[in-house]
């Protein structure tokens, strides 16, 4: 029996610009995929003249952003785009601090992302598109605005991944000081002790040492902090449900995350120096419960030893000066009362850190079904003002 003919180069090239095709249907990603469908054609016109390993690795590339752009949209990825889009113009200020391009997604839980667009150099300031997974599905109705506070977190991975000169040369300078003391300290010892001590301190600068992938303790302590300088005491309430379930072994140690007993410290730790020791006090319970839990046990010597308080402690005071020093917008107690003020009046946050703020301010004075419906109302007016500016535009337009 004769086999099927072997599918030839054009035929992945038509695959890919059905893909296209839709990917252009669509107003978010039209852009996108008319700049793809652009190179594509060009790549296909010289694809004689290219090796055919290159022609193929563009045309994966080119597959691999197609992946990953949303393949349809209903309101809240519109709602979810405005909020992205508010808090990185606030981020970025007069300077760019976040890639040009951040689409909304949906999951299991939060989570981020980024893909190097082929068409662009792979230095240039908008060579990657990034993404943001949101908890639940594109339905208005699975919002929980009481959760958006770690859309800030989110969103410190995409500039920590833009830019992170800031922040990581000053606390890697830190880390190599405080561990090289460490190392000279264990100089003394003999034999296996010493080979243990210099064990102890590679572990430790494995855990600790900032990664392009994040994937360490470093970036996402950050992380942590960056979301906390933006959001205040949101985050706190945000991060002390997180920490609320007791499933969770709150000294549990991996190379993708600090234990959560060490993030609860340095987000205490920051708080009391961004003025809000008042609200932490939740975390602070939080903290000497696990003590006397059943995951006492866990709290051993090597947690002790790679949740080094130096470290910690640098790492909490270069991320807060970076965060000046790139002028990310802090959150203070003006912002606090001036969103207490719009409450007052009745009048409806706008989209960004005011409404994260504002979900945080209402759960404390309301019930259960009182803030959900504050939550609905709030939803409904900020989509409201999409379908307002969406008329207006193409009113100016026509």
């Amino acid at each position: 029996m004769s086999r099927r003919p072997r599918r030839q180069s054009h035929d992945r090239f038509q695959q890919t610009f059905e893909l296209l095709a839709r990917a252009i249907a669509l107003p978010p990603t039209r852009s996108i995929g008319e700049e793809l469908q652009s190179r594509l054609r060009d790549v296909q016109i010289s694809a004689q003249q290219l090796a055919a390993e290159d022609v193929a690795g563009f045309i994966s590339s080119v597959n691999a952003v197609l992946a990953l752009l949303p393949q349809g949209y209903q309101r809240r990825f519109l709602f979810d785009a405005c909020m992205i889009g508010a808090i990185l113009a606030d981020w970025n200020g007069e300077q760019q601090r976040l890639s040009s391009t951040i689409y909304p997604r949906y999951g299991a839980e939060w989570s981020h992302g980024h893909v190097r667009m082929p068409t662009r150099r792979l230095n240039a300031s908008d060579s990657f598109l990034g993404f943001i997974t949101f908890p639940g599905k594109d339905d208005l109705e699975d919002i929980e605005l009481l959760d958006y506070a770690f859309l800030c977190h989110e969103l410190g991975h995409n500039l920590l991944h833009y830019d992170d000169s800031a922040f990581t040369p000053p606390f890697s300078a830190q880390l190599e000081q405080i561990t090289s003391m460490l190392a000279l300290a264990g100089v003394a010892d003999r034999g296996s002790a010493r080979l243990k001590a210099q064990r102890d301190v590679d572990e430790i600068r494995r855990v600790w040492t900032p990664t392009h992938n994040h994937e360490n303790w470093a970036n996402e302590m950050m992380i942590d902090l960056i979301a906390l300088w933006t959001c205040g005491p949101a985050y706190l309430a945000s991060f002390e449900y997180e920490v609320g379930d007791e499933s969770k072994n709150p000294y549990q140690i991996s190379q993708t995350h600090p234990p959560y007993a060490l993030r609860v410290e340095a987000i205490i730790a920051a708080s009391e120096r961004l003025g809000w020791r008042e609200h932490t006090q939740g975390l602070k319970d939080r903290l000497e419960g696990w003590r006397v839990s059943n995951w006492k046990s866990h709290l051993t010597n090597k947690y002790f030893k790679l949740a080094d308080s130096k470290i910690m402690r640098a790492c909490l005071t270069c991320t807060l000066a970076a965060c000046e020093a790139v002028g990310l917008p802090c959150c203070d107690e003006r912002q606090v009362e001036r969103v207490k003020e719009l409450l007052k009046r009745g009048d409806a946050p706008d989209f960004g850190a005011d409404v994260i703020i504002a979900a945080w301010l209402v759960r404390q004075q309301t019930d259960d079904q009182s803030f959900g419906q504050w939550e609905q109302n709030t939803v409904a007016a900020l989509f409201d003002r999409i379908v307002s500016q969406s008329v207006d535009h193409r009113s100016e337009t026509l």
